[in-house]
């Protein structure tokens, strides 16, 4: 990487190359305009932007919430990572085996990875609670679909209906922000 320290560690020109990140944050005075542009689109439609953001995060509830009723007791989606070395590797667990207690608490004792003092739950289903089920709802919303395969019949159909909402959500802060530029434009 250099010529003085050959045979180290010390990777000294990566460590300049972050410099180079203050000339990018430099504003030009090309950019200025552009960004005093999107500044006043931004205060103009905060209003209508807010609103969007009001109606995405209950797109998210909802479909956080119904993701949960429909894979809460799907064995697929029981995630084993935490599991001690005695239960063995992590995709040597038969998930199929494990059950569900009336409020939605994994037991893998018959897959051969009971609860001890120390891992009072070694396994856990990916969607045990709304909040949970929010993280991957949230990257289904973004057009990622982690564990596709693994969800039930109900959860890949409600998948696609999840990237069909999604796609029509994120084109409605696209077009607010377009329109808004649009008239501050025009009235320029």
């Amino acid at each position: 990487d250099s010529f003085l320290l050959r045979k180290t560690d010390v990777y000294a020109s990566q460590a300049l190359r972050m410099f180079r990140l203050f000339r990018m944050l430099r504003i030009d005075s090309r950019f200025d305009f552009a960004l005093c542009l999107l500044d006043d689109v931004l205060i103009e439609q905060r209003a209508i932007l807010g609103t969007a953001a009001f109606v995405g995060a209950t797109i998210w509830l909802v479909a956080s919430s119904l993701y949960y009723l429909l894979e809460r007791r799907n064995t697929d989606m029981i995630y084993c990572g935490a599991a001690p070395d005695y239960c063995g590797e992590e995709g040597a667990i038969d998930t199929s085996l494990c059950t569900f207690d009336e409020y939605g608490f994994v037991d893998c004792s018959a897959a051969g990875c009971p609860p001890t003092d120390e891992y009072p739950e070694p396994c856990y289903s990916l969607f045990r609670s709304i909040p949970m089920a929010s993280y991957l709802t949230l990257l289904n919303l973004f057009g990622e679909y982690p564990m596709i395969s693994n969800h039930s019949p109900l959860g890949m159909a409600f998948g696609t209906v999840v990237a069909l909402i999604a796609v029509a959500f994120f084109g409605i802060p696209a077009s607010i922000i377009g329109s808004g530029f649009e008239d501050i434009i025009a009235r320029r």
